[in-house]
């Protein structure tokens, strides 16, 4: 499950691609390709191809309803996720959502929290607080409701089978392939989000941060409950392994990164601060999927996926997508 402000993007490359060569089944919102009905918690009717159900994958934002998500995917699903720890997650989605234009600055949106002064709770359905157990389906109104907040808390620590932490990228992706048994390659990822200036980082007053901590509590809550089971994984798994793995993981990372990119700058989006990696390819990465895929967009890899779910709707039927020329010139490449 994608989450907000917490590396899920570059994550979520890793099954994009995966989709694409493997041809597995994709959720695809029915009025936003990228977003399954985030305004509610996540129903079928938000699928465009929910005719497909049950589907291989769902990777795109939503937010999170147990039985809905549960009755759209194969019965024997891995259910993964990734998550930050509250203040430096809070702290890039100020500087993400442009909450400035309510706040002013970061400090007085600390001073706010320390004066418990909330006047509002979102703007454009992104709550101010406690950002990732929203995404997990909590309401703004449940936040401050403690049996409601363990109830999401516990169920998040029991039926999801990976659970990521941002801070351990690398030994996350380790776990990662380990459950899904998948090569080093297939977890490889490359920065694909991020914003384009230089942030000023997450320190405050003592008395704010404090604040900012007790308003998003919950948060916290979760971030520690599975921060602790993540811990549990790796002495199971090994610290020397998981150790050793990583470095193998770094120089495999490395090795893709040589031979597919020549160079690499921020691309400019919808406002001057939001942006993301662009890639010039080398002769050897332009000829390769795996260096396409790995370099392309969300919105790039999403549209494919996008246009292949309408075409197997004409014909009722699945189709295969060319990836090198799809990707090569937008234009989709397929057979019946």
């Amino acid at each position: 499950m994608k989450t907000h402000k917490t590396a899920s993007s570059a994550v979520q490359n890793i099954f994009l691609r995966q989709a694409l060569i493997s041809n597995y089944s994709v959720a695809i919102g029915r009025w936003d390709w990228a977003r399954l009905c985030y305004w509610a918690r996540f129903d079928r009717s938000c699928l465009y191809n929910r005719d497909s159900i049950p589907l291989d994958m769902m990777m795109h934002h939503l937010r999170y309803n147990k039985q809905e998500v549960a009755s759209s995917l194969s019965p024997n699903a891995t259910y993964i996720t990734i998550l930050r720890h509250p203040r430096s997650l809070i702290h890039s989605a100020f500087e993400y959502f442009e909450w400035k234009n309510v706040f002013g600055t970061w400090e007085n949106y600390t001073r706010s929290f320390a004066k418990m002064k909330l006047a509002i709770d979102t703007i454009n359905n992104v709550p101010f607080r406690n950002l990732m157990l929203y995404d997990f389906g909590l309401e703004v109104s449940e936040m401050d409701a403690d049996d409601a907040v363990e109830a999401l808390v516990e169920h998040v620590h029991s039926r999801f089978d990976v659970v990521m932490l941002q801070e351990y990228m690398h030994e996350s992706l380790v776990l990662l392939r380990h459950t899904l048994n998948w090569s080093y390659e297939d977890v490889a990822v490359f920065e694909v989000n991020k914003i384009s200036h230089k942030e000023s980082g997450v320190q405050s007053a003592k008395e704010a941060m404090t604040a900012v901590d007790w308003w998003n509590r919950q948060d916290l809550r979760l971030y520690n409950r599975l921060h602790g089971k993540f811990q549990r994984q790796i002495e199971n798994f090994g610290h020397k392994k998981m150790a050793a793995e990583v470095e193998v993981l770094k120089q495999v990372i490395a090795e893709i990164r040589q031979h597919c990119i020549k160079s690499e700058s921020i691309g400019q989006m919808e406002t001057d601060q939001h942006g993301e990696v662009q890639y010039e390819l080398t002769e050897a990465g332009n000829s390769s999927v795996n260096c396409w895929c790995l370099t392309s967009s969300e919105h790039k890899l999403t549209r494919i996926l996008w246009r292949k779910a309408y075409i197997e709707r004409i014909f009722r039927k699945k189709v295969h997508v060319d990836l090198l020329p799809t990707l090569q010139d937008s234009r989709l490449h397929y057979t019946t």
